[in-house]
C-alpha cells in the first residue's frame, strides 16, 4: 500500500484549477449577456453555447495574464476574432502517432471529437451512464452529446475542484434533455457511493486526470469494481499519457525514442508512473479484462503522449 503522506493531487494545483475554472466561468457569463442572451434551455441553444466556448476559451487565460480581466469583454471577443485562426498560433496535435500542425480552433475540435470517438466505441451503442473521473467543467461529457451519445443516459462529472463543478451545471443547466449530474470526485482514497441505481450498462472514463496522481492507489480500481458491482455491465475507457509506461515494458520492442522522453517529462512534472501496474495487477487478479491499449492515439501536447485503454468488468 502507499503510504499516507505519498504524493497525490496538491491543494495548490486543485487551487491552480479553481482558478482557471473560475475565469472560464466570467467567460461564460460574458457569451451569455453579449453573444447569446436569454432564452429558453433548448438543444439548439446548449450546442450554440458550447461552440462559442470553444472558440474562445483558449484565449481568456494568456488575455487575463497580459491585460488583467477585461472590464468590457466586447474587447476581447474583438481581439480573439482578429487572431484566433492565424496560422502563427497554430499548435501541436498528437493523433495516432503523427504530430500534425492546427489553428488552436481545429485543435479543440479534433481533440474533443477524438475522445468521443474513444468513449463511445467503449459504449457499443448501449450504455445508459456515462461517468468522467476528474471531468474539470465536464467538456469531454458536453461533446459526447454534441457527437449523438444516447439521450436517454445519465451523465455524471466526479470532479474534486467547486469551481469546476459549478461551471459544469452552470453550462448543463442551458439544455432541458439530458439527465446530467455534477459530484464531487478525488482520486485520494476514491468513493463510488454518487453511482446512479439501476443502471445495466456503465461506461466509466478518463482523459488526462489520472496522470496527476503520480503514484494511482494500488487499490482503486478494487474500489471502483466493489462499487459497481450491481450493475450489469461496466466498460472503462482511460485516455492518459501513460503511453511510455506500456513502450519501455516491452509492449513496443525496441524502446522507441519517445517513449524515454515521455519518460523523463512525467518524473519532472510528477505525472502517473504506475496506471499500467495498477491495471495489470487487477487484471491479475480477476477484477477486470483489459480489451486493448493503444499507444500514442492523442495527445493535446505532443511530449506527454496519451494511451487509450479499454477494460471490460469480469
Amino acid at each position: 500500500m502507499i503510504p499516507s503522506d505519498a504524493p497525490t493531487a496538491t491543494d495548490s494545483e486543485a487551487s491552480d484549477y479553481d482558478k482557471t475554472w473560475s475565469q472560464l466561468g466570467e467567460l461564460l457569463t460574458a457569451i451569455e449577456r453579449s453573444l447569446l442572451p436569454g432564452s429558453q434551455p433548448s438543444d439548439a441553444r446548449f450546442l450554440t453555447l458550447l461552440r462559442l466556448f470553444q472558440r474562445y476559451r483558449y484565449f481568456v487565460k494568456p488575455f487575463i495574464g497580459k491585460y488583467g480581466t477585461p472590464v468590457k469583454w466586447d474587447r476581447f471577443f474583438k481581439i480573439v476574432e482578429a487572431k484566433a485562426d492565424a496560422r502563427n498560433f497554430d499548435q501541436e496535435l498528437l493523433v495516432n502517432g503523427e504530430t500534425i500542425r492546427v489553428s488552436i480552433q481545429e485543435k479543440e475540435l479534433i481533440y474533443r471529437d477524438l475522445v468521443s470517438s474513444a468513449v463511445l466505441a467503449g459504449a457499443g451503442g448501449s450504455a445508459d451512464c456515462f461517468v468522467e473521473l476528474g471531468s474539470g467543467w465536464s467538456s469531454n461529457i458536453f461533446n459526447l452529446w454534441r457527437n449523438g451519445a444516447p439521450g436517454g443516459a445519465i451523465y455524471v462529472g466526479a470532479e474534486p475542484t467547486t469551481e469546476g463543478r459549478a461551471l459544469a451545471e452552470r453550462f448543463a443547466r442551458h439544455q432541458a434533455t439530458r439527465d446530467f449530474r455534477s459530484v464531487a470526485f478525488d482520486y485520494a482514497g476514491a468513493a463510488f457511493d454518487w453511482l446512479p441505481r439501476g443502471i445495466r450498462r456503465l461506461v466509466v472514463f478518463s482523459v488526462y486526470s489520472i496522470e496527476q496522481m503520480e503514484h494511482l492507489d494500488p487499490g482503486f480500481f478494487d474500489r471502483l469494481i466493489a462499487a459497481t458491482a450491481g450493475i450489469p455491465e461496466v466498460v472503462g475507457v482511460h485516455i492518459e499519457p501513460v503511453a511510455w509506461q506500456y513502450a519501455l515494458s516491452g509492449v513496443d520492442a525496441p524502446t522507441p525514442d519517445w517513449a524515454v522522453e515521455a519518460r523523463k517529462q512525467a518524473l519532472w512534472r510528477d505525472h502517473n508512473v504506475n496506471m499500467m501496474q495498477v491495471l495489470d495487477d487487477a487484471e491479475a487478479r480477476g477484477l477486470l479484462n483489459v480489451q486493448a491499449v493503444t499507444c500514442r492515439s492523442m495527445a493535446a501536447a505532443p511530449e506527454h503522449p496519451g494511451a487509450t485503454i479499454r477494460w471490460t468488468r469480469r
